[in-house]
This record gives structure tokens, sequence and C-alpha cells, in this order.
């Protein structure tokens, strides 16, 4: 169970698309430039949103069966480069909340199955990056989510202590690999994904929640 006050928490790590910013439509985007370029049907948000937390590999299993895997992550890995993420796309609330922790200074971290280099983009591109201590992608390691060592790894990165952090996510494996891990964690209810009976009593927070139980906390200390 997470602490009831948040301001005590001095590591703050969040998972990238689905947490902090709605990447849906650009995923939708360049998936269906992929199926008119083979002219197959387009597909609909409602297609792919529950695929996105499990990565490009997936995607390109479901929607491109029969192909070669490798090189269909790789067209839409490149395509997605090509594409820009616009500051609409941010969550609600997060930069605001992102301030008030660096003013705070607490330390913050990105935590993504995404390829590292398209993280340090989308951070950029969204004017967010300079928030962040550290940002784990994908390709960072030799495991992914929801392999702990993804979150035990910017534990160790950043010289702190388990119970010093949390972990902010939107998909069964966010909670998974926080539950490995031993880390405490709270679930984006505008996400991507329910979670399912594993995770039962897991805290849900709006962006505008999480801000205000943060704001709130620090008036408890």
């Amino acid at each position: 169970m997470i602490k009831e006050v948040l301001s005590q928490y001095n590591v703050f790590i969040f998972d990238l698309d689905g947490t902090i910013v709605d990447s849906a439509s650009i995923n939708l985007l360049v998936l269906n430039k992929m199926k008119v370029a083979r002219s197959q049907p387009l597909l609909t948000r409602k297609d792919v949103i529950d695929q996105i937390s499990k990565g490009a590999e997936c995607m390109a299993k479901k929607h491109f069966y029969g192909e070669n895997i490798y090189k269909v992550v790789d067209e839409f890995r490149f395509l997605y480069k090509k594409q820009k993420t616009g500051k609409e796309l941010i969550y609600k609330d997060v930069k605001k909340l992102l301030i008030k922790l660096k003013k705070d200074k607490k330390r913050m971290a990105i935590c993504s199955n995404k390829p590292h280099l398209l993280c340090i983009k989308v951070l950029r591109e969204i004017d967010i990056d300079r928030f962040f201590d550290l940002v784990l992608g994908g390709d960072s390691l030799t495991i992914k989510k929801p392999h702990q060592d993804m979150l035990i790894s910017i534990v160790e990165r950043l010289e702190a202590d388990k119970q010093d952090c949390i972990f902010l996510g939107d998909s069964n494996i966010d909670a998974e690999t926080a539950k490995l891990a031993k880390i405490d964690y709270i679930h984006h209810s505008l996400g991507y994904e329910e979670l399912d009976c594993r995770f039962s009593g897991t805290p849900y927070y709006k962006y505008s929640s999480i801000y205000k139980a943060y704001i709130d906390s620090k008036s408890i200390n």
C-alpha cells in the first residue's frame, strides 16, 4: 500500500505512453500508413489501445500476421521517428505535477519499453525532458518490463532506497513490474488499461487528483 503522504517519496518514476503522454493517435497514424501501403483495411483506436504498453513487437504480430516481425518493427519505428509528438498530447496536469516535484527537489525518472532514443525524442518535443534525472527505454538494458530489473536499475543508478520510490503507470505490465521489484505503485485512471484482479487495491489517480493529493500531503508534513 502506498504511503498516505505522497510527499514522503523522494523518487517518482513514470511510465511514458498512457501515463505522461497519450500517444495512441500517433501509433494509430503510423500503423495505418503501413496498412495503406499494403492496401489493407484501416485500424481504429480501439484496435490498438491495449497493445501500446506491450510495444511495437506486439502490434506487429497482431496487425501484420505472417510478415517478418523484425522488418515490420523497423518500419514502424522508422515512421514513428518522423512523427512529432505535440504538447497537446500531454495528459492534463502532468506538467504542473512535474514542476511541483522539481521545486520540492524530488528526483524523477522514466521507465518505458519504448526505445531510449524515441523516449528522449518524445520528452524533448513535449518540452519536459529537463525534469528527468534518468530515462530507461526498452533497449537500455537486456530486459524490458515487466522484468523487475527495469525499476531496480533506476533505483540503483539514482542511489535511492526502494521505500523512497514510487512508480506511476497505466498498465498491468507496469503494475507487475512494480510488484516484482517491491516498489510502491499507483495507476493512471485515464491510461490504456484497466488493472486485473491480481492488483486489486492498487490506488487509481487522474493527474488532477494525484497533483491534488501531493499538494494536500505537503500541508500534512
